[in-house]
């Protein structure tokens, strides 16, 4: 939300909130060698990180924002953003 790129293990949900080469870094948590790579990059690549950064905070303001999820939801139940949604 705050444009900020992330490093993810490949394992659970994490990696479906990052997008490998777009967002952040998605990365084997028990592999060494690929972990370093991608903490140095992170630390040494001030490029790439903007650029990260950037992605994400747009990818997050289009498609995750409440709002967004609310009406893909609602459209998912078959319910109208419109109408108006209450408990009876």
């Amino acid at each position: 939300r705050c444009g900020i790129p992330s490093i993810a293990g490949v394992v659970g949900g994490v990696r479906d909130a990052v997008i490998d080469g777009f967002t952040g870094w998605c990365v084997d948590p028990f592999d060494r060698l690929a972990l370093e790579k991608v903490v140095r990059e992170a630390m040494f690549d001030r490029e790439c990180c903007l650029q990260y950064g950037f992605n994400a905070k747009s990818y997050f303001s289009d498609k995750l924002c409440s709002e967004r999820v609310l009406e893909q939801f609602l459209s998912h139940v078959g319910v109208s953003s419109d109408q108006p949604v209450g408990i009876s």
